[in-house]
């Protein structure tokens, strides 16, 4: 195995935070590839090349006693049973002896986390290949059966196996969820929200659970319990769209579709969290384009300012609600029934719709629900 120089200088950094003398960390040829003294980066070092052939720790006692070494001692790093290069502390002997096997362990735990790092996301990177060939084919053609196997077992997922996938987004028009902190871990925080999830990704602007929790209320009552610490910990609300469950593994494309009109519908409702089969205007709403929508609300508003559209949007929701009920929408609005009587007589004549009828209702409805889902 052959040290990554940026890994090399976060080890030789971590390690000058604990003593106070100079370090340098050679490569399996003897090769000065992170130090704290920034002159020696790249300098051949005899001590560590002589250490790389005995595999035991050399105590140097005077400077150029080897080739572009100074006093200090030098200690063999090893991986397995595989020596991968020389971890050296600058100094007098008897005085850095005492740091000497600590600095060798420490080294070599921090190259095994910077690998099993390395592995995880390699891993990661595999599983979003996976997952994104999954959600992008077309059925017309199986996805090649050898490949789907051999996905499977390195990843350790069983083909058939009851699955959702869960969108999440922020609570914003542009749905995005890259203003959160770097620092915040996300997989260690949705694992121990939902255990039961078999990978957690980024995918296409957003968080992506993929989790074989089958029960509605389970599911939702575990989300709640999400939403609420990750509001009072990042002070941002997030929305949930929960896909269908499905039995084969690529039917995660149909979960996941749904999962995504599912948390496009939250972003205009009071709640947080959406079912995708428990939607029902917001479904229809989805598959109208926009440039359609568009046409349908100009037709029904052209009349009317942005504030008029706002005022009467609130107006027409309210009405519907209450199924028709002027006094009971009047009392949500906190406003006398006269005054709105007064402004639906108002709404019919100025878009020439009336509320009182319900096929004109239908229209102006349709027209508010376009609006808040295209942002009009």
């Amino acid at each position: 195995m052959e040290l990554n120089r940026v890994i090399a200088q976060d080890i030789v950094d971590n390690i000058s935070k604990i003593i106070e003398e100079d370090i340098n960390l050679m490569n399996d040829q003897g090769i000065i590839i992170a130090s704290t003294d920034d002159k020696r980066i790249g300098d051949f070092h005899g001590g560590a090349k002589k250490v790389l052939e005995s595999r035991n720790e050399l105590i140097i006692y005077f400077d150029n006693e080897y080739q572009g070494a100074v006093a200090g001692i030098n200690l063999p790093i090893f991986l397995e049973d595989n020596i991968v290069g020389v971890i050296g502390i600058t100094g007098k002997g008897k005085e850095v002896l005492k740091y000497g096997e600590i600095i060798k362990k420490m080294t070599e735990i921090l190259i095994k986390e910077h690998l099993y790092n390395q592995s995880k996301q390699f891993k990661n990177e595999k599983l979003l290949q996976f997952f994104d060939t999954i959600i992008t084919s077309s059925f017309e053609e199986d996805i090649d059966e050898t490949w789907l196997n051999t996905r499977l077992r390195m990843f350790g997922l069983e083909a058939l196996k009851k699955r959702r996938v869960i969108v999440i987004g922020r609570n914003s028009k542009e749905n995005d969820i890259s203003l959160v902190p770097d620092h915040f871990d996300y997989t260690s925080t949705l694992k121990k929200y939902l255990s039961d999830s078999d990978l957690t990704l980024y995918y296409q602007g957003n968080l992506m659970i993929v989790t074989h929790e089958v029960d509605d209320q389970i599911l939702i009552h575990k989300l709640n319990n999400l939403n609420d610490y990750l509001k009072e910990t990042l002070k941002i609300e997030f929305r949930y769209g929960i896909g269908n469950a499905y039995t084969h593994i690529l039917d995660l494309k149909k979960s996941y579709n749904e999962g995504k009109i599912a948390l496009k519908t939250t972003l205009h409702q009071s709640h947080v969290i959406q079912l995708y089969d428990q939607i029902d205007m917001g479904m229809i709403i989805d598959s109208i384009p926009k440039n359609i929508a568009e046409r349908f609300f100009h037709k029904v508003f052209s009349s009317l300012d942005s504030e008029h559209v706002k005022e009467y949007a609130e107006l027409i929701d309210m009405f519907v609600k209450e199924n028709g009920s002027i006094s009971k929408a009047a009392d949500l609005m906190y406003i006398h029934k006269n005054t709105f009587q007064y402004r639906l007589n108002k709404l019919s004549k100025q878009t020439g719709y009336n509320p009182r009828k319900l096929n004109d209702l239908l229209v102006l409805y349709m027209a508010v629900k376009l609006k808040d889902y295209f942002y009009l």
